[in-house]
């Protein structure tokens, strides 16, 4: 039978259900239409058009990437850790990881339609990474929070919607052998051999899903470890005579010369309750492009794009994963593309130490200017040695020239914001830093740093978070991490157009229903919290739905509208998982329910094994499971979407920008309004 399918990859599931439902009927002749699409048989031939009576255009992007790898055996798929999955042969049969949904909006009525499969080329985006449970007596809730959030700490997006109406996709390639991932599940567990990621491209994605020939940016990374890393641990303690500094031996891999950028936390106790992943995403960070003023009044302008990373000759062992030094590759006004070095400040009490790259955060708060976050740890280059490899800090980095230079920013004393604290950027010139709590907080410190240094700015109280929520009398808290982006909405007042700042937190547990501290089960939400005097208070709003796990990305639409993707539990297995994106048109205030929904594919587990609650007393767990997804029943939960949802097109059929609220931060050409 032949299909001529004349819709440029909108036709979805509705309509080869169709298909098969007039085939099953046996006429040769038959013709079904509805609202939006048509399909007529006529004997072998078969032809599926969409109706062209309603104009629609493309609106939402979904890109969906499982963090895991699936084998396809018939009608089984079997999960696959890391291990199994390079263990396979080329010709294994594998589930497709990589899909686009696209949910369109009629151009007559601004309704948004059904997510549909977007037939596209994309097979990678990021590299896989499994993410197991862990047993008692470190069964700990947060685990999956973390591997899931990883990839949504601030600066980590890997889709940028253009102006022209494509879209800037930010992709790994991997190499299989080569070298050796360093640490797969927290740092105690044996490391096992891996693909590595050998370079970064940055290829176009039309709005029907077809790449680019060839990319428009790209730059190789120095990742993973050159020696063999297989079965053996880590030592995190310094060199006292050994000069040969070795990577590893037939035992043990040594933090001090091998470095962590390709790993996970240097130490069981740093792994939980730090969101490292053991990523490539970790090796290198992308700006966000902007469309930047050439020199000279009236000179034109250009396209900026920036990139930081780890090259192969950062490091003073090619064996080793820890860099001295970072590299900066940059579009310039000319339109060619040049690199330099950006250099750490050097340890000069510690003259056998020095500082090495762990982890790469990239923000653009202009079209000319971007803070850059580098989360360092201490590596050795001579005996006899006196700091740990644990040992680590954060180093900050203006640019206000599109990366031709870089100014380091020293962390004043008594800077008390987490490693992986939330970056919020507030304006051109000064970037917010909003804490990532330990353990039951009484506060959350909110900072901010600007070209001119740091400051404090306020503290939220727990109360913000767990108000009418957990008995504050009982004294037991649960920690919020920041996740996702955050940005800025605008709302109409009595007073005039005034800016809102938001940030996304999730919640790292929840306890048990009946307990007495528990106001309101779950005691913890996914929220927002939201400051309407540019970060000096902020308040709680709740999301649509109680459970962090069916919570996706709140991302902006438009300057005054915030969306989020919600997902409906499995109900039983065999099932699709459902999503559902809502709108808030208030600033977090209420949320609505669009008709921009659709099934997501079968392997998505948004509610895979749900941590219901779990206490700790001493060092014994008591955990309460409720296990809704049958074929993935050993997993914590995995949003379903890794990356957040993208806006191609605004309510009134406009391309938007990779910065739909503030266009003026990614686009010289867009005037800046009084009030942002």
């Amino acid at each position: 039978m032949l299909i001529n399918d004349d819709t440029q990859g909108q036709s979805g599931a509705k309509e080869r259900d169709q298909l098969d439902a007039m085939l099953a009927v046996g006429n040769e002749f038959m013709t079904y239409s509805d609202e939006t699409s048509t399909i007529q048989r006529s004997g072998e031939f078969v032809r599926i058009t969409m109706d062209s009576a309603a104009e629609t255009k493309p609106r939402f992007l979904l890109l969906h990437e499982t963090s895991d790898v699936y084998r396809v055996d018939g009608d089984t798929m079997t999960i696959l850790d890391d291990g199994e999955f390079y263990g396979l042969p080329a010709t294994a049969k594998l589930r497709q990881r990589t899909r686009l949904m696209l949910s369109n909006a009629d151009q007559d009525t601004g309704a948004d339609t059904e997510f549909r499969p977007l037939r596209s080329a994309l097979d990678l985006v990021r590299m896989p990474r499994y993410t197991q449970f862990h047993t008692p007596p470190f069964a700990r809730r947060l685990y999956g929070v973390h591997d899931s959030n990883y990839t949504a700490i601030a600066g980590k997006r890997r889709l940028f919607p253009q102006p022209d109406g494509k879209t800037l996709v930010v992709r790994d390639v991997v190499e299989r052998g080569g070298r050796y991932y360093y640490g797969q599940g927290k740092a105690s567990a044996n490391r096992v051999r891996a693909p590595r990621v050998s370079r970064i491209e940055v290829i176009e994605l039309d709005e029907r899903g077809k790449l680019g020939k060839v990319p428009v940016f790209s730059f190789p990374v120095h990742s993973g470890l050159g020696v063999d890393a297989t079965g053996k641990t880590l030592q995190a303690g310094p060199f006292a005579s050994d000069a040969s500094l070795p990577v590893a031996d037939d035992l043990y891999v040594y933090g001090a010369a091998a470095g962590a950028l390709w790993g996970d936390a240097l130490s069981l106790t740093e792994s939980n309750a730090t969101p490292l992943g053991g990523d490539a995403g970790d090796t290198f960070a992308f700006c966000e492009p902007a469309v930047a003023p050439k020199p000279g009044a009236g000179a034109g302008t250009y396209v900026s794009m920036i990139a930081v990373y780890a090259g192969d000759d950062d490091v003073h062992d090619p064996q080793s994963s820890g860099p001295y030094r970072l590299t900066c590759k940059r579009t310039t006004p000319a339109g060619d593309t040049v690199t330099s070095k950006i250099t750490f400040q050097p340890l000069a009490a510690y003259p056998n130490h020095y500082l090495a790259a762990r982890g790469i955060t990239l923000l653009r708060t202009s079209p000319t200017n971007a803070l850059l976050r580098v989360i360092v740890h201490v590596m050795q280059s001579g005996v006899p040695g006196s700091l740990s490899s644990l040992a680590g800090d954060v180093l900050f980095f203006w640019t206000q020239d599109n990366g031709a230079t870089w100014t380091y920013q020293p962390v004043v004393a008594g800077f008390p914001v987490h490693t992986y604290g939330a970056l919020l950027v507030r304006d051109a010139t000064s970037v917010l830093v909003l804490g990532s709590p330990s353990s039951y907080p009484a506060t959350v410190p909110v900072w901010q740093i600007t070209p001119a240094g740091f400051s404090a700015v306020t503290t939220i109280p727990y109360a913000t978070f767990a108000d009418g929520l957990m008995d504050p009398v009982s004294g037991v808290r649960v920690p919020y991490l920041a996740f996702g982006f955050g940005g800025a909405v605008y709302r109409k007042t009595p007073e005039g157009t005034k800016k809102r700042l938001w940030m996304q937190f999730d919640p790292q547990w929840i306890y048990k229903d009946g307990l007495s501290y528990v106001l309101d089960y779950p005691g913890s939400r996914p929220i927002i919290l939201v400051s309407d005097d540019n970060g000096a208070t902020w308040a709680r709003r709740l999301l649509p739905t109680k459970w962090a796990f069916l919570a996706g990305f709140v991302v902006s639409v438009d300057s005054s509208t915030l969306a989020v993707p919600i997902y409906a539990a499995r109900k039983e297995h065999g099932k699709p998982v459902r999503v559902t994106v809502y709108l808030s048109r208030d600033g977090g205030e209420t949320w609505k329910p669009t008709r921009a929904s659709g099934s997501m594919p079968m392997e998505t587990y948004a509610d895979g094994d749900i941590l219901i609650g779990e206490d700790i007393i001493g060092s014994t767990p008591s955990t309460q499971r409720k296990s809704q997804d049958v074929a993935n029943c050993w997993l914590e939960y995995n949003r379903g979407e890794l990356h957040p949802m993208q806006v191609l097109r605004d309510s009134k059929g406009n391309f938007a920008r990779s910065n739909p609220a503030r266009p003026w931060m990614v686009d010289t050409t867009v005037k800046e309004p009084t009030y942002g």
